[in-house]
């Protein structure tokens, strides 16, 4: 009945777990109703599991533990250090290579993070289950930090590599909240949204095949930024509409998108969006010609190479070189519909032969 004793039982409780993992919790196990709420919600969220052993554990069982640990989270982050490796992906897997325009300075805006190591189903529950809390409702000035502060973790988490055996509920989690991940990719406080922004380009380089649909949740959001004032979240935002773009198939939503795009006022907007077409072409190549394609292109490539703005036909013209490269003909239609001085510019831009 004293405190003290019951204080030091939680205390012992939260170091069992901490050492043991989903091993401590065996199959009958039991909680006072005096136990303290944390210790209990990990109790509640593990499942019974058989334990490894019955005999108690001493010092230098203690010791190896933690040293298992630490081994866990030195692997994680050698793992994450080599070059094109993704940690859940099949052996031997590379990340997508992407076209220069996905590469470019916008791309490291983002401060980087810590890497995050998840040892467990535990982990990946506990995350998730603070990530749905956290998200859930609209963004107050209460709660904008906590929000920053999740994202950075979970950005740590992917840049550290899921486990093979963690990747299905890791990814799970990821589609449950994707809703609140794409409002917090529209806060006006330029961390978090930054920090988001940074989240989703990592799922799709690492994660782009398990995650197709929910990429395409956010492709529309990222390209209709592309006209923000805000410089630093506008090139963040197209960064990460180009890597989705490279990294998951085409489909004939993407093109309604790019094509809207280049109808936009803004002049930025159209730009960054000359340049997707350019990342595509690079990305994705003779593959383009499924699901019409190559139609959606040229009609893309009419309205960029007469533009308004000699920045956006500029970068229309680069990206029609591949364009010209893979379809000639279809290429050589487009050059018959455009005006005369616009035709001896694209032919120059394609070299002295086409301009002869």
């Amino acid at each position: 009945q004293q405190i003290a004793p019951r204080r030091s039982v939680v205390a012992h409780l939260a170091l069992a777990l901490a050492l043991h993992g989903r091993g401590s919790i065996g199959r009958r196990s039991r909680v006072g109703p005096r136990t303290s709420g944390r210790a209990l919600r990990r109790v509640r969220t593990w499942r019974a599991t058989p334990m490894a052993s019955t005999q108690p554990m001493d010092a230098g069982d203690a010791a190896a533990v933690g040293e298992r640990r630490e081994a866990v989270s030195e692997e994680a982050v050698a793992h994450r250090e080599k070059p094109g490796a993704v940690r859940g992906a099949p052996s031997g897997s590379q990340l997508v290579p992407l076209a220069a325009p996905c590469m470019d300075a916008s791309a490291a805006l983002v401060p980087d993070v810590a890497a995050v190591a998840l040892a467990s189903r535990f982990d990946v529950d506990d995350l998730w289950e603070h990530a749905r809390t956290t998200l859930a409702g609209p963004e107050t000035e209460k709660n904008w930090q906590a929000r920053e502060a999740l994202v950075t973790r979970l950005r740590g988490a992917v840049k550290a590599g899921v486990p093979p055996e963690l990747a299905a509920p890791f990814l799970q989690g990821v589609r449950d909240t994707q809703e609140g991940l794409l409002q917090c990719s529209q806060s006006l406080r330029t961390t978090l949204a930054q920090h988001t922004i940074a989240l989703i380009r990592q799922l799709a380089l690492a994660h782009a095949a398990a995650l197709d649909h929910t990429l395409h949740f956010f492709l529309p959001t990222l390209l209709h930024m592309a006209g923000l004032t805000k410089k630093l979240i506008a090139n963040a935002s197209q960064a990460t509409a180009a890597t989705i773009l490279a990294c998951v198939p085409m489909r004939s939503a993407f093109w309604q998108l790019l094509l809207a795009g280049l109808q936009e006022r803004s002049t930025q907007a159209r730009l960054h969006m000359s340049r997707h077409l350019g990342v595509v072409l690079a990305a994705h190549g003779a593959a383009l010609e499924a699901h019409g394609g190559v139609e959606m292109l040229a009609q893309c490539f009419e309205r960029a190479l007469g533009d308004a703005s000699s920045d956006v036909r500029n970068v229309a013209r680069e990206a029609f070189a591949k364009f010209y490269a893979l379809w000639t003909e279809r290429a050589k239609q487009i050059l018959a519909t455009l005006p005369p001085a616009t035709q001896r510019l694209v032919l120059a831009s394609l070299g002295q032969d086409e301009a002869k």
